[in-house]
Formats: structure tokens, C-alpha cells, sequence
């Protein structure tokens, strides 16, 4: 029997790593082993084909959709492409751009790939090289084998706010990557009543990225945006742009939203910001609810005399 290291053996620059004993074996051939057949072929189900087929051509930024996103054991990096090649991708800079700001909610340190050493085969790699989805490794924690304490209070908690950005970001991952982000997003009151205007609270902020080395540059913010119970890009969701013009990169207000006409039960606020590239960023959202002005039903007892006929 033998073993094959999955992050050297999808069919991206795949080289052959020779040893089967060895740690980096990159398996017989390019995508050989079960486990990334499976996964690629998820993957190729689910993304269109965002690329040409030569490593230089630039992906589409205003127009590609997806995610990838692979965890990997040990170093506390964010990782992105390429790997192969000390030539930077020809996204380099967007792919930068969401790296730094992975890596402010994980702490990890963002690099490119063959700043910690070049590898063929890797599925970041494979992912943007094939079909340009940002492609990225988050290699967490400090051990192959990680304590549970540290597990539980540290790489998990912090790991998921960072793969949640990344679920924000991924319908347009390469321009709302650029774009501010809503914080402290809160109701001065929940619920509220028919036709009660909700009082919003946010920060809308552009600082949020890595300082690791030179870090990224932030932007002034300009607008917010809200629509209810759809996002701003569904048709019909009508959102109501409130300008700012901040003279600064993070800013917290406080704005009012009409509820009119709104059925009661629960509903879904979302709100945006901008900054000065003109730049949207990826929405933040807050549940709702309306509830009825007439009183409860309460149970009703009626007492009836007792008659008693005694014989």
C-alpha cells in the first residue's frame, strides 16, 4: 500500500514528487487518488469555467463568482496562489486584497504560496489556475496535532469568522473584496410594532486587514445602503441609499428604516457600505420582527353554580 500527499496531486502544474514513502509523494500521476477526484469533481460541478487555459490570462474581477477555500495543519498562514511559480497570479492583487483580510479574523499571517515554499499540484492552485475561483489554504494552528483547548478556543472560533468573510464575499468575491464592511450591526428595538420605524445602529469600516509587512490600503467611506428581506442585487429589493461622505475610514451612525406595509412575523434587514473607490462591500444582516398590537388571547373560565338535589 501506499499514500499520496493531496495537496501535491490535483491536475493543476502537477509534478511528479517521486518516493511513496514520502511525506510529499505526489501520487503516480496528476489527480490519481479517490479524495481529489472526488473534490474536483464537486467543484467543477458547482463553478463555470472562469479562465483561459493559459496561466497569464486574468480572470474577469467584475464578473466571477466563488469561493475555495482549503484548511491545512500547521504554520497560521493564509495562503494564495501561486504556489507553483514565484511569478505572481495575474489577480494577484484582489487575491492579496481578501488573503489580508482573511487573515485579520484569524490572525494568521497572509502570504503567497512560495513565500513559505513552492509546491505543485495544490488546490488553491487548481482552483484559480482551472477555473479562476479564488483559491486559498488557511494552514491553522501550531501542530499537526492540536490540544483541544487550543482547538476549541482559539483556531475554531477565530477560523470561522474568517471562513464567514469569505462566505460574504464569495458571490463577488474579487470586487466586494475591496469594499468596506458592516460591523455592530444592532436595534435600539426588537420587535417592534406595525408600522414602527426600526433605529439602526452600524459601523461601516475599511480597516479591516492584516498588518502584516506593508499591509493594504483603506479607503474613505462614502454611503450605506439597506433593502429588507432581500439583498440589494435581487430585483425588487429597492435598497435606499443614505450618503455619508466620511472624512475617515471607519465610521458608526445610526439611521432610521421605514417598516410600512411590512406583514408581521420575522424579517431580514441588510446593509452595505461604500467607500471612496466606489466599491461596495459585502452585506451584513439582522433578523427582525413585527408583532400584533392586539391584546393576547387569554384563556377564559366561566364558573357555573353547583346543584345539588338531595333525596
Amino acid at each position: 500500500s501506499r499514500g499520496a500527499d493531496l495537496n501535491r496531486n490535483y491536475p493543476y502544474e502537477w509534478e511528479i514528487i517521486p518516493g511513496e514513502c514520502g511525506e510529499t509523494y505526489s501520487g503516480p500521476t496528476a489527480g490519481s487518488e479517490p479524495e481529489t477526484v472526488a473534490i474536483t469533481n464537486y467543484v467543477l460541478s458547482i463553478f463555470p469555467d472562469q479562465k483561459g487555459p493559459n496561466p497569464n490570462d486574468p480572470v474577469n474581477e467584475l464578473n466571477a463568482t466563488g469561493m475555495f477555500v482549503d484548511l491545512h495543519s500547521y504554520s497560521r498562514l493564509v495562503l494564495w496562489p501561486w504556489g507553483y511559480t514565484y511569478d505572481t497570479a495575474p489577480n494577484d492583487a484582489s487575491l492579496r486584497m481578501m488573503s489580508y483580510k482573511f487573515a485579520y479574523y484569524n490572525g494568521h499571517d497572509p502570504q503567497k504560496s512560495t513565500e513559505l515554499y513552492p509546491s505543485t499540484g495544490s488546490t488553491d492552485d487548481w482552483a484559480y489556475g482551472e477555473l479562476g475561483v479564488p483559491g486559498f489554504c488557511f494552514e491553522v494552528g501550531d501542530s499537526f496535532h492540536q490540544s483541544c483547548s487550543v482547538f476549541e478556543n482559539d483556531i475554531n472560533p477565530n477560523n470561522q469568522q474568517a471562513l464567514l468573510r469569505a462566505i460574504k464575499i464569495a458571490r463577488k468575491p474579487y470586487r466586494l473584496a475591496y469594499g468596506p464592511e458592516v460591523t455592530n450591526l444592532s436595534l435600539d428595538t426588537n420587535p417592534i410594532l406595525p408600522g414602527q420605524n426600526l433605529v439602526v445602529n452600524y459601523t461601516a469600516n475599511d480597516t479591516l486587514y492584516s498588518s502584516y509587512e506593508s499591509g493594504i490600503p483603506s479607503q474613505n467611506i462614502i454611503s450605506i445602503r439597506y433593502s429588507i428581506d432581500k439583498p440589494s442585487w435581487i430585483s425588487g429589493s429597492n435598497p435606499t441609499i443614505i450618503p455619508i461622505n466620511a472624512q475617515v475610514p471607519t465610521y458608526s451612525g445610526t439611521f432610521t428604516a421605514s417598516t410600512t406595509g411590512l406583514a408581521l412575523g420575522q424579517h431580514t434587514l441588510f446593509v452595505e457600505s461604500v467607500d471612496q473607490s466606489g466599491l461596495w462591500g459585502p452585506p451584513t444582516a439582522i433578523f427582525f420582527t413585527i408583532e400584533s398590537t392586539d391584546p393576547p388571547v387569554t384563556d377564559q373560565y366561566f364558573y357555573l353554580p353547583l346543584i345539588m338535589n338531595d333525596l
